[in-house]
């Protein structure tokens, strides 16, 4: 089936094609281009890539309402942390449903892809499966203490890295640097993404970016656990693929449009370089064949309000989930109606 959507549209190098139109066919996007045609008329809005939330805790969502005030990263989510003692007292059917409305806040809110640390085995990925059934967000699930068949790849902690096999196939994500020498730990076990990186020195960044890895940066958890800022500056000029994702549910509302501002708030980085941390950046870390509107890419496409200002630094900083009118995933408009008008959300439901 093949689709003409008249709209204004974001292209991979950034610039707003602001009379033009997207063909999808079969899920992905067969054409871009300008000029409007024969088509569904959106042309009141700003068509831009679905966003790809890099690294979530989704399970911690059921503790939303925890106060972490005052605690270090070991004290929130250590070994012994706050975060274990809050799972003792939940269930099965809390941590569903709380994982299940999360997965519909962010899907609504324009992320289109998300990549999840999932604890407790194999339970916990099935867990997971179990919330986002008939949602249509698409999830990476990095598994630990599980069968590699039911997950798409590790994600690890520097004390769990005796899990990874020789020759693994799939993504190696570990947690690192937070605190002081775990980024020389993990870069022994040829990582394919690190999460975190606060504490990187010169010549780990150097390092990271000789090797390809790609970084994904938490500045907002970072900031309320005390655990230092990202060199994103530093990572960029290197050349590392750096991406960013909101980190704990119980921590941090998982809105990639409130991690952008922060980062344009409180970094020395563009509003073009924080739109790729948000979309195609992490598309490259995990493989994903998304992340732009662009011929071949699957058409996971978030429709905006169009700005009537520089589009690029209105969606890095003054953009917000109330912005979202609608959501295409794989070409199928979950929120929002096709039909002679433009899509409107239906209120806060997800699918």
């Amino acid at each position: 089936m093949q689709r003409i959507i008249n709209v204004s549209f974001l292209t991979p190098g950034f610039e707003v094609v602001n009379e033009g139109h997207i063909v999808v066919e079969d899920g992905r996007i067969s054409d871009a281009a300008d000029g409007f045609i024969a088509g569904e008329p959106y042309r009141d809005f700003l068509a831009v890539p679905g966003m790809i939330n890099s690294h979530t805790h989704l399970g911690d969502a059921f503790a939303k309402g925890a106060d972490f005030s005052g605690l270090s990263v070991n004290e929130a989510v250590g070994p012994k942390g706050l975060k274990w003692k809050l799972y003792e007292n939940s269930t099965r059917r809390q941590r569903i449903s709380a994982m299940r409305k999360t997965a519909g806040y962010m899907l609504s809110s324009g992320t289109t892809t998300f990549a999840d640390f999932r604890e407790f085995g194999n339970e916990g990925i099935a867990e997971l499966r179990a919330a986002l059934r008939g949602i249509a967000i698409k999830p990476v699930v990095l598994g630990r203490n599980c069968e590699l068949s039911k997950c798409g790849g590790l994600g690890l902690n520097v004390d769990s890295l005796g899990q990874i096999q020789n020759n693994m196939k799939k993504i190696i994500a570990i947690h690192a640097g937070e605190n002081t020498g775990e980024i020389e730990i993990a870069l022994k076990y040829d990582p394919d993404v690190l999460i975190h990186f606060t504490k990187a020195t010169e010549q780990e960044i150097e390092t990271a970016a000789r090797r390809g890895l790609s970084v994904v940066a938490c500045p907002r958890s970072n900031m309320k656990l005390g655990a230092g800022k990202p060199p994103l500056r530093q990572m960029l000029d290197a050349g590392i693929n750096a991406a960013l994702g909101t980190d704990n549910a119980m921590i941090n509302t998982p809105d990639m449009w409130c991690e952008m501002k922060f980062v344009f708030e409180n970094f020395d980085v563009s509003p073009e370089e924080i739109l790729r941390m948000a979309t195609i950046n992490g598309a490259k870390a995990f493989g994903l064949n998304a992340g732009a509107i662009e011929k071949g890419r699957f058409a996971d496409i978030v429709f905006t309000d169009k700005p009537n200002s520089d589009a690029v630094y209105w969606l890095a900083e003054k953009c917000g989930a109330g912005n979202v009118k609608g959501v295409m995933v794989g070409g199928k408009l979950i929120i929002g109606d096709y039909g002679k008008s433009a899509p409107v959300i239906h209120g806060n439901r997800y699918i």
